[in-house]
């Protein structure tokens, strides 16, 4: 160490502090869970606002895919996602590039079987394509991207602080958390979901710093902008004993429903896999297509565009008539599974919360017309649709955490967890 060095006189705190981060103790992966969960709250609200001014370059205007749809005429529902898809397609194409120099360039394989180095250039490519598949009308969600950036940003301070590979892949995973807390704002449930679905482990070690950053996270957005719950709703209405019967219905439904839903997700994927025309230049051109065929479909129903929020929103406000609530949820499925399955970089977390609440919504017409006295309000049968994503994808410890509670104003939780019962009978 040089005199200048020496002579810096350094407050008992910060001296502490150094050492601890130094000798690599048990809480310093706490120490860098605080930069880790700030970069997942600056990356997510970066991808937010680079989404924002892409939507006025190619619409205008800013706001829900959905209702953006409803306004821009039919030839540019059909032209917008094809040309997205293919400037997607040659995003992803350029990307492959520097995958190539990673073994495992996504997050849940570096937090699992890799370790935790996630290629800067790469991620930041992948995330151009999936601004431009977002923003052109793919019905994907927007967490994935989010939650790859913020990972990789992570990532780069476990290796900037030469940590461990097990601390770096632990310090990834707070990062994926921090995304998700930013994104839903739900800290609690975005550390449990993390900690058991993608690392397996509920360790105070393991869980510590990923709470930890998913809080920051929450704290950082809460401050930097106007936080509002993501469905802000009014309170639900009472309901009595009787009518919590019908959840369990609702959850045997959606535990049927939801494997069927994963399962065509899966044979979309190898559907597209097997179109090899122009070989090296199939990617792009696939995903030309599936925007091409997700524009047909958004000339009769716009709904299908985006990740399915707006048309939430209007679910739970509006008494749409049954026929159309019917061919949005199926329109939107088919609309989800192309642009998945082709390879569109996205999440369908979100576009999952849309189909189940319009199964929800088509349960509340068919229980008030067969028992028209004792079927709950449709607002309810809503809700509790809603948890279709989180009963099939989240942990148990998560499926009765704060996410619901958050994303969801409500006052009260207990036909969730009813509905999400009847879900594990028949799984």
């Amino acid at each position: 160490m040089s005199d200048r060095h020496k002579n810096i006189a350094y407050p008992s705190q910060l001296i502490r502090l150094r050492n601890i981060s130094l000798s690599g103790g048990p809480y310093v992966l706490l120490l860098y869970a605080v930069p880790a969960g700030i970069a997942g709250a600056l990356t997510t609200m970066g991808f937010r606002a680079a989404l924002d001014s892409l939507l006025i370059m190619i619409l205008g205007h800013t706001g829900d895919m959905a209702m953006l749809a409803a306004q821009t005429a039919a030839i540019t529902r059909l032209v917008v996602p094809t040309c997205g898809g293919l400037v997607a397609g040659l995003l992803l194409l350029f990307s492959q590039r520097y995958a190539q120099k990673v073994d495992h360039p996504e997050y849940m394989e570096a937090i699992t079987i890799g370790n935790g180095r996630l290629p800067v250039r790469h991620t930041l490519i992948r995330s151009l394509a999936s601004l431009s598949s977002i923003a052109t009308g793919a019905s994907i969600g927007r967490e994935g991207p989010m939650v790859q950036l913020a990972a990789t940003a992570s990532s780069l301070i476990g290796r900037i602080a030469h940590i461990s590979v097990e601390r770096t892949r632990t310090l990834v995973a707070s990062g994926a958390a921090a995304a998700l807390s930013a994104a839903y704002g739900a800290p609690f449930a975005s550390a449990f979901f993390v900690a058991e679905v993608v690392l397996g482990n509920t360790s105070a070690q393991r869980m510590g710093p990923i709470i930890v950053a998913a809080v920051v996270s929450n704290v950082t957005v809460r401050s930097l902008s106007d936080f509002e719950p993501l469905y802000a709703l009014s309170a639900l209405p009472s309901i009595s004993a009787t009518q919590f019967l019908f959840f369990p219905i609702i959850g045997l439904l959606l535990g049927i429903l939801a494997p069927l839903f994963l399962a065509s997700l899966r044979i979309s994927k190898r559907t597209w896999a097997k179109f090899t025309i122009g070989h090296r230049w199939s990617l792009p051109l696939r995903l030309a297509m599936a925007g091409l065929m997700v524009g047909l479909i958004s000339i009769w129903l716009p709904q299908v565009w985006g990740n399915g929020y707006g048309p939430v929103l209007e679910l739970t406000k509006g008494d749409w008539a049954t026929s159309m609530i019917a061919a949005i949820l199926v329109f939107k499925i088919l609309a989800t599974v192309i642009s998945s399955g082709a390879g569109a970089i996205g999440g369908v977390f979100t576009p999952t919360l849309f189909i189940g609440a319009a199964l929800g919504a088509l349960s509340a017409k068919l229980f008030a017309l067969i028992l028209p006295t004792l079927a709950p309000p449709p607002l309810i049968f809503i809700i509790v649709g809603m948890g279709l994503p989180r009963c099939h994808c989240a942990s148990p410890i998560d499926r009765h955490s704060d996410s619901f509670r958050d994303d969801v104003k409500l006052s009260g939780h207990g036909p969730v967890d009813v509905v999400r019962n009847g879900f594990f009978l028949c799984q």
